[in-house]
Formats: structure tokens, C-alpha cells, sequence
């Protein structure tokens, strides 16, 4: 009997043309990529890949074998969904990834809309960061439908396997101690907060790279006091004025006494909110959680329409 991992993995050496590169894109390492391919040779008892000390060519069998899986892929993938509708009357479970400021920001809206009762459905959660959940998505277990985010500048990447729907560009906004923004415009240039303190990302991920580069278009390079990846942190040390900081519209719709939110006019700069489901085929139920997320986020990605479209630094992102 085929395995249908292998079948997933042929399509993707066939794609990037090595098995290096399959590996990368998939998660796995070249040997295991091998391995597979080895043994999908010995289950179709054909030659599927011609190999040398440095490449690999396929075979015309290898063409034809991955052509013919992609139908079988999809047909399996829709299996699940195809059973669930003997039983209407009991709830399916869908499993949830999300990353840790949608969880907090925009899941409960969502679970407490009318919409979402009539999907008439269970839901089990993951809350991880994007390469994580793209991992569970692949792995086939724990989730149906992931929600991630990425920066311009991420190294966040996924196989063809998977369905990548955009829900929304979410801007970067600045959060404030209220004492340092008495006396400053509500749009101010971003120039104009140079020489604050500032509080960024960790170092080497792609949100500092981001803001690194958003600086360096301002040319100025602003004094970094501390690094989180929390958001919730970061914005708590924006009330205790212990700088500044650039973070998405979507954790600045909540911030506590003692924040505030400026806009400054020439920064329009964003990160992308994607969910990512399996296969090839579009399910109506994930379909349906997809636009409930996406009507949640529409007001967020309306603010960057809003902004003046003068100076733009081409950054889109999470």
C-alpha cells in the first residue's frame, strides 16, 4: 500500500528538484526525504529518481506517479468531510492553530458570534507561533486550519500542499507611555520619535528585521532598551515608560490605562494574517471559520487604507 506522506513528499522533490530542498520546505532532513523516496521506490517496484553524487533526475515514471496523486491526495483529504455529512446532527470537531495575539484579540469575538453557532461545530485549539503551527498543520493530527502571520522579511515558509488565504494586512501602529504624548501630534512623522527609547522584537527574527529596516529608510537608528516577543510584555513596559514601541493595530485595540496609540503619518508598514488548511480542495466548514476571521480582522486592515498614502516602505507582513 502507498503512503500517502510519500506521495505528499514525491510532489515536492519533484517541485524544488532536489531532496534538499524538499527537506527544507517540509521540515524535514535530506536523509529522511531520501528514505521516503527509497521506500515509495520499493512499493511501486519502479526506478522513480536517477541519482548521481551531487543531483538527482526523475523518471518519467516519478512525473506520472505524482500527477496521479494529486487526484488521490485530494480525494483523501475530502474523505473526512464526506462522512461527516452522513450525520448532520452531530457537531464535527475542528482543530484550530492560532498564534498567541489572535488568540487573545480576535478568537473570542469570534467564538461569541452568531456566525459561528451555525457552523454547528466543536473546536479544539492550539495557541504556538506560525512555524510551529504550520508543523501540526502538516503532521495531520492536532489541526485543520491554521491562522499565522508573517513580516516581509520572514523566513516563514510552507509546501504547496497547503491552501494559503490572506485575512488581512495589519498595520504597524506606535504604542506610547501617556506622559511622553501630551505634547505631540496625534500623526506625527515617525522621524519625529527618533530619539525616544525603544522596545523592539529579539534580535534576528523577522520582526526585528522589519522594524530595522523601517528605520533605516528613516535613516536613524534609535536606542533599543529591551526586546520581547510578547506583545503583552511589551505593552505593560510601554506603560511603565520604559520606552516606545512598533507593534500591530491587532494587539493595540486593547491597551491599558497609561498606553496610547499613535498613527504617525508616513508609516505604512503591515504584517499579513493568513489561515492555512490542507489540500487542494476547499472545505465549506473551514471556508465558513475563514470568513468569520476575516470579517473580525476587515477593520484592522481598513486602517491602513486610511492612512496617508505619501511615504509607504513597501513592508507587508505579520
Amino acid at each position: 500500500m502507498l503512503n500517502p506522506v510519500h506521495l505528499r513528499t514525491l510532489q515536492e522533490v519533484l517541485e524544488f528538484k532536489s531532496f534538499a530542498a524538499a527537506a527544507n520546505r517540509l521540515g524535514y532532513t535530506a536523509s529522511a526525504v531520501s528514505q521516503q523516496m527509497a521506500a515509495l521506490e520499493r512499493d511501486v517496484g519502479v526506478v522513480l529518481f536517477e541519482r548521481t553524487a551531487h543531483s538527482i533526475r526523475p523518471t518519467p515514471a516519478a512525473h506520472v506517479l505524482a500527477r496521479i496523486s494529486v487526484r488521490l491526495l485530494s480525494e483523501l483529504e475530502a474523505m473526512p468531510r464526506a462522512v461527516a455529512t452522513v450525520d448532520n446532527s452531530a457537531p464535527r470537531n475542528i482543530g484550530l492553530g492560532i498564534f498567541p495575539s489572535a488568540a487573545l484579540h480576535v478568537l473570542p469575538n469570534v467564538l461569541a458570534s452568531t456566525q459561528w453557532r451555525e457552523i454547528h461545530a466543536d473546536l479544539t485549539m492550539q495557541v504556538a507561533e506560525s512555524s510551529e503551527l504550520i508543523d501540526m498543520l502538516l503532521d495531520a493530527s492536532t489541526v485543520d486550519i491554521v491562522l499565522v502571520y508573517q513580516f516581509e522579511r520572514s523566513s516563514l515558509a510552507w509546501p504547496s500542499v497547503l491552501r494559503a488565504r490572506l485575512l488581512c494586512r495589519d498595520p504597524l501602529v506606535v504604542l506610547l507611555p501617556a506622559s511622553w504624548a501630551e505634547d505631540r501630534d496625534l500623526s506625527p512623522p515617525l522621524l519625529d520619535l527618533a530619539e525616544l527609547p525603544w522596545i523592539s522584537n529579539m534580535s534576528g527574527t523577522s520582526g526585528a528585521r522589519s522594524i530595522d529596516s523601517i528605520w533605516s529608510q528613516q535613516r536613524a537608528t534609535p536606542r533599543v532598551v529591551a526586546r520581547s516577543d510578547d506583545y503583552a510584555v511589551t505593552t505593560e513596559m510601554v506603560r511603565a515608560a520604559v520606552g516606545a514601541a512598533l507593534v500591530p493595530s491587532m494587539v493595540a485595540q486593547h491597551v491599558p490605562t497609561g498606553v496610547v496609540v499613535r498613527r504617525p503619518c508616513d508609516l505604512r508598514a503591515s504584517r499579513e494574517v493568513l489561515a492555512l488548511t490542507r489540500g487542494r480542495n476547499s472545505d465549506p466548514m473551514l471556508e465558513s471559520l475563514s470568513d468569520l476571521f476575516a470579517s473580525e480582522l476587515a477593520p484592522i486592515g481598513a486602517s491602513l487604507e486610511d492612512r496617508s498614502p505619501a511615504v509607504s516602505d513597501g513592508l507587508s507582513g505579520n
